[in-house]
């Protein structure tokens, strides 16, 4: 009989759902599965860049209903459909075995595809005056968190999902770069926000306490790279 190694990069990634460390009761585990599916990384730069559009919404009187609708279009689709898409046509066929993508090895090419989008729109709002450029740096720091992301994935199983929270708070922290804007409530609302889905994926054992803080500071170090590249 085959045994597996125990430091082989398979049994690395198995671990955390091999020897669960966190035991919760039925109930708890359906409020942290709602609250993991809720706050997923896929919906995130879209949920993000409609709260920058909205509370930015005075200092951008050109903005009208229809280049409102481009953006928001564009940002969907590159960051939300495209990244959906791919990881459901990987399953059907048979690259992955869940679009949860728990293993290390599962998340390769889902990842590659995405640095792809990222780039892609990124790009897109850096070229195109006409966009709002107010969300140029939180697309940017996107592609530079998905690097980190996959760079991290290839020793070990990082949280996508800390890091997505981490990027953020970086973002809410970030406004208050500009005079006009209190971002008191908004870092409140992420560090509320940060708490409930950092535990719900402990809660659901998807992964160590380490894989959940360094998946956290990459996302956060990602907006404020992002912030000084375009600054500098």
């Amino acid at each position: 009989m085959n045994q597996q190694n125990p430091l082989s990069p398979a049994a690395s990634a198995d671990k955390t759902s091999a020897e669960p460390s966190f035991r919760a009761s039925a109930p708890l585990r359906f409020v942290a599965m709602c609250v993991s599916i809720i706050f997923h990384p896929l919906w995130i730069p879209l949920a993000v860049s409609a709260f920058l559009l909205w509370i930015h919404r005075y200092e951008l009187p050109q903005l009208d209903a229809y280049t409102h609708f481009r953006v928001m279009s564009a940002i969907c689709v590159n960051t939300l459909v495209l990244p959906l898409g791919t990881i459901l046509l990987l399953k059907a066929a048979g690259f992955v075995q869940s679009v949860q993508l728990h293993s290390r090895r599962e998340r390769v090419v889902p990842y590659m595809a995405i640095m792809i989008f990222y780039w892609w729109i990124y790009r897109v709002f850096a070229f195109n005056q006409a966009f709002p450029q107010i969300l140029t740096p939180f697309l940017l720091g996107n592609f530079i968190a998905i690097i980190l992301v996959f760079l991290c994935n290839i020793f070990f199983k990082i949280s996508a999902h800390a890091t997505a929270a981490g990027s953020i708070l970086a973002v809410m922290i970030l406004l208050s770069r500009d005079p006009y804007l209190d971002p008191s409530l908004p870092i409140m609302g992420a560090i509320l926000l940060s708490g409930l889905v950092l535990t719900s994926r402990l809660i659901l054992n998807a992964h160590q306490p380490l894989e959940l803080y360094i998946g956290y500071v990459a996302g956060f170090l990602s907006q404020m790279l992002a912030i000084i590249w375009i600054s500098g």
